[in-house]
């Protein structure tokens, strides 16, 4: 009789006890569980490359992880003993969650793209992306801030210390990876050099009228050539045989930038895309860019859609011979928007070729979060095809556009259709194994005249021999 007194004064005067630790956790099991660590928090992603490899996500306690189940457990047990009647320390105010949805911007910082590229690769799914709508209309981009292009740099010579795995791990994590000094000072001057080469081979200076304008233009056609009154093209360097010309031939066979693709793909037998150049003699001015709006045309250069390069892993490049600066014109890219934005635009499933826009309402984001890249002479800026990006038009550039591809994905039909591009002096897409026109060529090779000075579509001839056959050195490259 002693005893079950006893036992109903304790839980009168501690209702804290066992049955109130059991409706406690009763209460606990009910209540909504806290949100998981993002795949963000942890600096995990998915990517269908092949080197997204089996990696633990961050163990319990690590940075970014969320309390481990014991911990939970310390916690419950701790407040269910809290005798009641006893004072207690004021439980400070939670801060009030967001009912909206997770800022779009969030995966894009230049601190979670750090962790992002630190952590080791995971199998887990990403997180969903959801675009802030915005207004359609020109934007600025910035420049990459310089820890995050230091982190997306790879020094060429790592390549043939680790096979190419940093430079693998890197494009997987960002999308895009700059790799360095593929090309060197000396190098460089020649690649100049083969370009004003190229321009000179374009003038008939037969057909001219004024002697002393063409004097002129022959001595430095690289820095004097009048872009206005003799286009090269409508966007690029696309028209009179250029893409196939001398030097874009010598930076698509330069042995250090197939090394590089050879390193990503593990495949040395490799095919080579003929896109357009990118030229502009325009002088850069200082300070000119630091808040110019340009016209938005965000992209990605492949569609998932298209059967079978769709579901290829393709990366593309430009190799700089001048360098890309805040000052200069530059590639833009929106860094992970290979795994965080292109499975959405895919979604839509209206894209009837491989180049898919982002909608305008989109345009807002990828002024936030996307960054022009700083490249210095001689590097190679590559980027995964379902990276979103776009080019920044605002002063001087001598680049070209680079892809190689494993030839095992080039079929007959395009190395016939690639064939008859070179003998025709046109550009193809960036896709190396397709041998598709690029539709900025211009389909009248007709002379253009100007102040005296008349052009010519004549920079491919250096691809045929004397029996008008191409030649060797270029059919072992398609």
């Amino acid at each position: 009789f002693l005893y079950f007194i006893g036992v109903a004064l304790h839980f009168d005067l501690y209702p804290g006890g066992n049955m109130q630790i059991s409706g406690q956790r009763k209460k606990q099991r009910g209540a909504t569980k806290p949100p998981s660590t993002s795949n963000d928090q942890r600096g995990v992603a998915t990517e269908s490359t092949p080197a997204a490899r089996d990696t633990a996500p961050p163990p319990p306690g690590a940075a970014g992880a969320g309390p481990t189940r014991h911990q939970e457990r310390l916690s419950a047990v701790a407040v269910a003993n809290t005798p009641v009647g006893l004072p207690t320390a004021p439980t400070p105010a939670a801060p009030i969650a967001p009912v909206s949805v997770p800022d779009p911007a969030a995966p894009f910082t230049v601190d979670a793209l750090l962790q992002h590229v630190t952590a080791p690769m995971s199998s887990e799914p990403e997180p969903p992306y959801t675009a802030a709508p915005g207004p359609k209309g020109d934007g600025h981009i910035r420049m990459m801030e310089p820890a995050l292009a230091a982190a997306a740099t790879v020094p060429f010579g790592s390549i043939a210390r680790d096979g190419g795995a940093q430079l693998l791990h890197v494009l997987n994590k960002f999308g895009f990876a700059v790799v360095a000094d593929v090309l060197q000072q000396e190098e460089l001057a020649a690649v100049e050099r083969m370009w004003a080469d190229d321009l000179r081979s374009i003038v008939d200076v037969g057909s001219c009228k004024d002697e002393e304008a063409v004097k002129a233009l022959l001595e430095d056609p690289v820095h004097r050539w009048p872009m206005n009154k003799l286009p090269l093209g409508t966007k690029f360097a696309s028209d009179w045989g250029l893409p196939q010309g001398k030097a874009a031939w010598h930076c698509r066979a330069h042995p250090n930038v197939r090394a590089t693709f050879a390193a990503v793909f593990g495949d040395d037998r490799l095919c080579t895309g003929m896109d357009n150049v990118f030229f502009s003699n325009v002088p850069s001015v200082p300070g000119s860019n630091a808040a110019q709006l340009s016209r938005l045309w965000p992209h990605a250069d492949q569609n998932s859609a298209v059967k079978p390069s769709g579901r290829f892993e393709c990366y593309q490049g430009v190799l700089y011979i001048w360098p890309a600066t805040e000052d200069t014109s530059a590639t833009v890219v929106w860094p992970r928007s290979h795994t965080l934005v292109y499975p959405q635009l895919m979604q839509r499933g209206s894209f009837k070729r491989h180049f898919c826009m982002l909608s305008g309402s989109e345009h807002a984001d990828f002024a936030r979060n996307a960054r022009r890249v700083t490249v210095h002479p001689g590097g190679l800026l590559l980027w995964n095809s379902r990276t979103v990006h776009q080019g920044w038009p605002g002063g001087a550039r001598l680049a070209f556009p680079i892809c190689h591809e494993p030839a095992s994905r080039r079929d007959h039909n395009a190395l016939a259709r690639k064939q008859q591009v070179v003998l025709d002096g046109m550009p193809t897409t960036h896709w190396a194994s397709l041998g598709e026109v690029h539709r900025v060529a211009s389909k009248d090779s007709g002379p253009l005249t100007a102040d005296g000075i008349t052009i010519r579509h004549a920079a491919h001839t250096i691809c045929v021999d004397s029996s008008g056959a191409l030649k060797r050195e270029v059919l072992q490259f398609l």
